[in-house]
């Protein structure tokens, strides 16, 4: 982000042009939140997947790399002036810019004070993802948050401390509006090879 108030995602050709052309190609929390908004007025199916870190700090060994710019501290200028042109013109509108939207599942591929890593051809959380989905094809019956379990489980095991999330109605069955009541029902996941029950003695689980 250009400073704490504004956060951006930078599409492939980000970079292609300086901050003096003030041709900024970046999408805007605001405008991501609006669109967003807008889609759910249409329909409750709605599903956003963002494979991005909110800052690149440091990177951590082998090919892979923060998927996020160095820096783009000096484009703090143009972006204050694309907010103001963006609320002074209607086009967004503050009132519909709500902390997360509650019809729209949200995967995000960590959290905020992590780093999403990947390495040339796509980021790590993508491709668990992608193979999760296609495995999932043969279980209808799967929810957002059952298979993000699945994905969580691939991206850690990558050991870059890297943890996938899933918001909003993560209950819903793929691609569905439909929700699946899961009360009562654990999460199974995998740890150094083995099966784990993602449950402890709180919620009554015992040998």
């Amino acid at each position: 982000c250009a400073d704490a108030r504004h956060r951006f995602i930078t599409p492939s050709d980000f970079a292609q042009v300086e901050p003096s052309s003030g041709d900024f190609r970046g999408i805007l929390d605001l405008e991501l939140s609006h669109l967003q908004a807008r889609l759910t007025d249409k329909t409750d199916n709605v599903v956003v997947i963002l494979d991005c870190c909110h800052s690149a700090r440091m990177s951590k060994g082998d090919a892979r790399r923060p998927r996020a710019v160095p820096s783009v501290a000096e484009w703090a200028q143009v972006v204050d002036a694309r907010v103001r042109t963006l609320l002074g013109s209607g086009s967004v509108s503050r009132a519909r810019l709500v902390t997360g939207n509650p019809l729209a599942v949200r995967l995000v591929a960590c959290g905020p004070d992590e780093q999403a890593f990947g390495i040339d051809d796509g980021g790590d959380f993508t491709r668990a993802l992608v193979a999760g989905l296609a495995a999932a094809r043969s279980h209808p019956a799967m929810t957002w948050r059952q298979l993000m379990v699945h994905v969580q489980d691939v991206v850690l095991s990558e050991g870059f401390g890297q943890y996938p999330e899933v918001e909003g109605p993560a209950d819903r069955l793929l691609f569905e509006p439909v929700v699946q009541e899961l009360a009562g029902v654990l999460p199974l996941g995998r740890d150094d090879g083995g099966l784990v029950l993602r449950g402890g003695a709180l919620l009554g689980v015992e040998v």
